[in-house]
């Protein structure tokens, strides 16, 4: 089932004129259907396979699929990077998991009895055993076959000191991302159903009572704002669902679940001068080339990018160029971060999350906890601030003449 619950996935019963996903038809639900909830067992998820592994079976999906031109295209418009930036870092799209090429064989009634993808071969013709994806969030089994199934859009990697690629987030394609519904009054008159358009959210409304397919109302309605349609009684408000998500195939069959990493930023400089052997291991421990003055501690894989691509040439920090940007993929992991930063020995970290800590009590906590932590450890704390953009990409990517950061030395924190 879709996350939203309204669509079912069967690999049993096709659709005319539809072609099958990797895990089956996609079946609209009816709006009975959509009131039943199902319960699912726990399935118990794989131990996660060593870095070299995983480094070596997300290259070739990286290979495998690559980055379409409509993604290029995207991601350099919003966030700035080349070509050869994409590339170097490894950016590819989850779009084009078509490309794992699932062929089916049906026994006499039709029904599907077993599957074959890409990925056996593909490890096995590149010196990796055919299981090779086991422990690799992302895969799973099917019908005795490997499927990597992920959200559409572009696959970001999460790399350690070496560079290996340990893990992958997803930043979803705005109209692929979920959009939640909170009905607040109405509800049991009315249904509301959303949907992203270049405009914004697009609703439509429908009635559950009568014909519940006729169409009452429509519009397009800000995302997190109340909206009222005083005539119908109806309030409710739409949220679009995460923009960045973890690459993972919790509670799917051998499948693995992604836990929390540290990404390693490198510059394009230091990145370039990453070599692996055959198996994926790490020869060259990339921590040891950067300079142990500073190192930057923020918030989200793509960001710590762009950082550390930018920074010298728009010169983010002025007199101050940091050796390293950490990246944690939320501020609650602010102890894996700041245990990076200790043990690496860097001379001062500056923790530069996103300015809107100024209304998120949150944030302002796992700031204070880093800061905290950094002292602790002898690396001397800095807190960033800055007038322009809510991140610090924004900030780099700006051309304001007037943007200006201020760095807060927190060596008397408490």
């Amino acid at each position: 089932m879709s996350e939203d619950q309204t669509v079912a996935y069967c690999m049993r019963t096709p659709i005319a004129g539809q072609e099958p996903t990797s895990f089956g038809y996609r079946h609209p639900l009816t709006d009975e259907a959509k009131r039943f909830n199902v319960v699912s067992e726990e399935i118990e998820s794989l131990p996660e396979a060593p870095a070299h592994q995983l480094h070596a079976v997300y290259s070739l999906v990286i290979k495998a699929f690559g980055l379409t031109v409509k993604d290029y295209e995207r991601m350099a418009a919003e966030r700035g990077l080349t070509k050869q930036q994409m590339l170097l870092r490894g950016y590819t799209s989850s779009t084009q998991a078509g490309k794992q090429g699932v062929s089916y064989e049906t026994n006499e009634d039709g029904e599907i009895i077993s599957i074959k993808t890409i990925w056996e071969d593909l490890f096995e013709a590149n010196g990796l055993a055919r299981d090779a994806w086991k422990g690799v969030p992302g895969f799973y089994e099917k019908y005795g076959a490997p499927i990597f199934e992920t959200k559409p859009g572009v696959l970001i990697p999460c790399r350690n000191g070496y560079g290996q690629i340990v893990g992958m987030q997803v930043r979803v394609h705005d109209k692929d991302r979920t959009i939640s519904v909170e009905v607040m009054e109405g509800c049991e008159k009315y249904r509301v159903v959303c949907h992203k358009e270049d405009l914004g959210i697009a609703y439509t409304v429908y009635g559950r009572s009568g014909d519940i397919n006729k169409a009452l109302r429509s519009g397009y309605c800000p995302e997190g704002e109340v909206v009222e349609i005083v005539d119908l009684g109806l309030v409710f408000k739409a949220k679009m669902g995460a923009k960045y998500i973890h690459l993972s195939s919790r509670n799917r069959v051998n499948g693995t679940k992604a836990t929390p990493k540290v990404h390693f930023a490198f510059s394009d400089e230091i990145l370039s001068q990453a070599r692996f052997d055959k198996d994926g291991k790490g020869l060259t421990n990339l921590v040891e080339l950067v300079d142990k003055k500073a190192v930057v501690i923020t918030e989200g894989l793509l960001k710590g990018d762009i950082i550390a691509s930018y920074n010298k040439d728009r010169k983010a920090f002025y007199q101050m160029e940091p050796g390293l940007i950490l990246s944690v993929p939320g501020v609650s992991v602010w102890k894996k971060a700041t245990n990076v930063a200790v043990g690496c020995h860097f001379e001062s970290a500056f923790v530069a999350y996103d300015q809107d800590y100024v209304t998120n009590n949150y944030v302002k906590d796992y700031a204070k906890n880093m800061l905290l932590g950094l002292k602790k450890g002898k690396v001397e704390p800095y807190f960033m601030k800055w007038n322009v953009g809510k991140g610090l990409d924004d900030f780099i990517l700006s051309d304001n003449a007037n943007k200006s950061v201020r760095f807060v030395n927190c060596k008397n924190i408490k």
